[in-house]
């Protein structure tokens, strides 16, 4: 379940795997979050973060999709004050002990080149 509130989005979720996690961000990043992690168990998520930090999706911006951008290591940033929600990468990392790496790879991809439209009887 997603909220919004005065101090940022509360992300909260009971039983989630870390491929449903993975599967979440995917969405609200619109591109691909792989779960690395190992883990195989089922665990009571809460992540609170400032919605505009994600990164190329719904509510961000396409520069925000690095990561480390121009502010270095995401683990060497310093936290927002009380009042300011942390962006997505220093909240996953500092409420959850999890930490999003860009990288590259291969992706499937279908294509479909040619559709034909077949007569019918009603």
């Amino acid at each position: 379940m997603m909220m919004m509130t005065p101090n940022g989005l509360c992300l909260s979720s009971n039983r989630q795997t870390m491929d449903g996690l993975a599967a979440q961000l995917s969405n609200s990043f619109d591109r691909l979050v792989i779960d690395q992690t190992g883990l195989k168990g089922k665990y009571d998520l809460k992540l609170r973060y400032d919605p505009s930090s994600m990164p190329g999706g719904r509510t961000g911006s396409k520069e925000a999709l690095d990561p480390t951008p121009s502010g270095g290591d995401p683990a060497n940033r310093t936290s927002p004050g009380p009042d300011n929600p942390p962006g997505i990468f220093n909240a996953l990392q500092e409420q959850l002990g999890l930490r999003l790496e860009s990288r590259k790879g291969p992706v499937d991809v279908l294509v479909i080149d040619h559709v034909q439209k077949t007569a019918t009887q009603n």
